[in-house]
C-alpha cells in the first residue's frame, strides 16, 4: 500500500511540475510593455480631461495571459484633482482591460475598459443644503 502512494505522489508530483514549468502564452517583456502603455494611455487621457490634476500614481497594475492572443491587465490608481468646481478631491479607481492580440498590425488592440470601483474623498466638505431645515 506504501508504494502505490509514492507512485501517486511522484505522479503528481511530476504533473505540478510540468503545469508550472510550461512556458507563458505571452512573453513577460510584452506584459511589461503593455503595462507600460496602458499607464500611460490613462495618464495622458486624465491630464487631458482635468487640467488641474496632479499626483498619479499607480498602486497596483498587473497583467496576466488568458491565451496567447489576450491579456487582461487589472489596475488601480489615484490622483488629486485641484478643480474649481468642487474643490480639491482624491480620486481612487481600479479595474480592468481586455486587450487582443492584433496580427496584421502586429500591436496589441484595447478593447474594452472597465472601471470596477471608484471613490472620490473630498478635502474640504460640499455644503449641500444651505440652510438646516427645523
Amino acid at each position: 500500500m506504501g508504494f502505490i502512494n509514492i507512485i501517486i505522489f511522484v505522479l503528481i508530483l511530476s504533473w505540478s511540475w510540468c503545469v508550472i514549468d510550461t512556458p507563458s502564452a505571452v512573453s513577460e517583456t510584452t506584459h511589461v510593455q503593455v503595462q507600460k502603455d496602458l499607464k500611460d494611455i490613462i495618464s495622458g487621457y486624465i491630464e487631458s480631461q482635468l487640467p488641474n490634476v496632479k499626483n498619479i500614481s499607480f498602486k497596483r497594475f498587473w497583467t496576466e495571459s488568458l491565451n496567447q492572443s489576450q491579456i487582461k491587465a487589472s489596475f488601480a490608481y489615484s490622483f488629486e484633482d485641484l478643480s474649481n468646481t468642487v474643490g480639491e478631491s482624491k480620486i481612487e479607481i481600479a479595474g480592468f482591460a481586455n486587450l487582443r492580440l492584433n496580427i496584421a498590425k502586429n500591436s496589441w488592440d484595447l478593447e474594452s475598459l472597465d472601471v470596477a470601483s471608484n471613490h472620490v474623498e473630498f478635502k474640504q466638505p460640499i455644503v449641500v443644503a444651505p440652510q438646516v431645515v427645523q
